[in-house]
């Protein structure tokens, strides 16, 4: 397969003297499909990563057994356009198995010997058809032993397809390891869910909603490898607003039932919602992916197991209403990485695909914006007490703002080291290494559903009209039969 030494990349970098850094390649150049440009661009970013972190290339250099997780979910078959039928392995929704096939290459090329891709579906009867569609199977079948591709599903279910039937768990006690959050990181989790669902429809559940958040079952795989890498997917969320590297470990909890329950049933692209419902469920599903990525790294750093972290755009990603197929691709070419510090790279990933950034762009500022817009299509006083509050207290773009407080890593771009190749041209800012402009919104982001629930409670106090608005999500579509 091509690595890029063909290729002529162009460099800069911004703030190289920061510890926390995160490599991105990107660029149209001479690739002429997306399998090799997903490759390609992969590779590099690794290559680079290796060069640039001595914490990475160390581990890389002493590692016996790596666990990739894609982000995998609806696979080809549920799609209703035709065109994303026709080239199944490329497409905005899944990881890439050429990304992934990328890092596989890389390691082995540094004398790692063994690699687990792993992932828990629930969209049809095995992982292991996901797998098939989406190519990873027949790919990594001239692999040998060396690529193991593992069902992480610690239940066998009675199921229909994935979340639309009735669900039957049996567990396979086997197979699990529970990982608890604790100290500090579980009371800022009690404190955090109290917040979020007292005085609401779910205070009779609170109990078990905070348990859940302090304990966490997942494969035991993850127990005896070396080096976790997620291979997360560049794509736009509902609920979170986009789908990165933190995101993309919520994928590894289990059994499924409790990734469905996480949601709160509040899931914008089922059901329209009240914008209070939105923000609710937007709220606790960030609070829930935080605590479960604090508590697996916890678990990292006492077994000092490495997280190396990749989003993939390589070819296509995905914006509007993801991250499944209501959402709309876009031609991207790009590729990020970071080592040890998801928070960094979903940092990046959102000021890429939201904002043109200047020194003085913050999430607040952004925010703000929004919250005027807000006021004024709602033809609401700004002078307001709930506008005030918003805007003096309760600004924050919460999956950032949360993981931060759980320290999953570094939220302040001015303390990132961003190093950037592209193959056209020599990128000045972060912005030039998009493809075109900023990624379409989520609907739900449109309408101030990223602010946090407690926001809106003091919004609501005063225009208790709007509790009941209803958002319109997207036009629901007919699900296709899974065969």
């Amino acid at each position: 397969m091509l690595k890029d030494s063909k290729f002529e990349w162009f460099e800069n970098n911004l703030r190289p003297e920061q510890s926390n850094r995160v490599v991105l390649a990107s660029g149209k150049g001479p690739i002429s499909n997306a399998d090799i440009s997903c490759y390609v661009l992969t590779y590099k970013t690794l290559e680079e990563l290796y060069k640039i972190d001595d914490a990475f290339k160390t581990k890389v250099e002493n590692c016996e057994c790596v666990f990739i997780k894609p982000n995998l979910t609806q696979p080809p078959s549920f799609f209703e356009d035709d065109e994303k039928l026709d080239r199944p392995f490329s497409n905005g929704v899944n990881t890439s198995v050429f990304a992934c096939q990328a890092v596989v290459d890389f390691l082995f090329e540094n004398d790692v010997p063994n690699c687990y891709i792993g992932e828990s579906v629930v969209w049809t009867p095995s992982t292991h058809d996901t797998f098939d569609e989406c190519g990873y199977t027949e790919l990594f079948m001239d692999y040998g032993d060396a690529v193991d591709l593992i069902d992480l599903r610690t239940t066998e279910e009675d199921v229909e397809v994935g979340m639309y039937g009735a669900v039957n768990e049996i567990d396979k006690p086997e197979a699990q390891l529970t990982i608890p959050l604790e100290g500090d990181f579980a009371v800022t989790a009690r404190n955090s869910v109290i917040q979020c669902l007292k005085n609401t429809k779910f205070e009779n559940k609170l109990d078990q909603l905070i348990d859940n958040n302090l304990s966490f079952t997942l494969n035991r795989t993850i127990e005896d490898i070396d080096l976790f890498i997620s291979v997360a997917k560049l794509k736009t969320h509902t609920q979170m607003l986009f789908s990165g590297a933190i995101k993309n470990r919520f994928g590894l909890l289990e059994p499924p039932s409790r990734r469905h329950a996480a949601h709160l049933r509040i899931d914008p692209l089922w059901r329209n919602q009240t914008r209070y419902e939105l923000a609710m469920s937007f709220e606790y599903l960030t609070t829930l992916i935080c605590n479960l990525d604090r508590a697996l790294t916890s678990f990292f750093e006492r077994r000092k197991i490495g997280q190396l972290d990749i989003i993939e755009g390589g070819y296509w990603a995905l914006e509007g209403d993801g991250p499944l197929w209501h959402g709309h691709e876009r031609r991207e070419n790009i590729v990020l990485a970071t080592y040890n510090n998801p928070l960094a790279i979903d940092t990046v990933a959102a000021e890429l695909m939201f904002s043109d950034i200047s020194p003085s762009d913050t999430y607040q500022e952004r925010l703000k914006h929004h919250a005027t817009a807000f006021f004024e299509r709602n033809n609401l006083p700004k002078d307001s007490v709930a506008f005030k509050t918003l805007e003096n207290e309760l600004f924050e773009f919460y999956p950032i703002s949360f993981a931060q407080k759980q320290q999953l890593g570094e939220s302040d771009l001015s303390k990132i080291g961003i190093w950037m190749y592209d193959l056209d041209r020599t990128p000045q800012y972060l912005e030039d290494m998009r493809q075109g402009g900023l990624f379409l919104s989520p609907i739900p982001f449109k309408s101030m559903a990223s602010l946090t629930h407690r926001a809106y409670g003091v919004l609501f106090e005063e225009f208790p009209d709007l509790n009941d608005e209803k958002i319109v999500v997207v036009e629901k579509k007919a699900r296709p039969k899974h065969s």
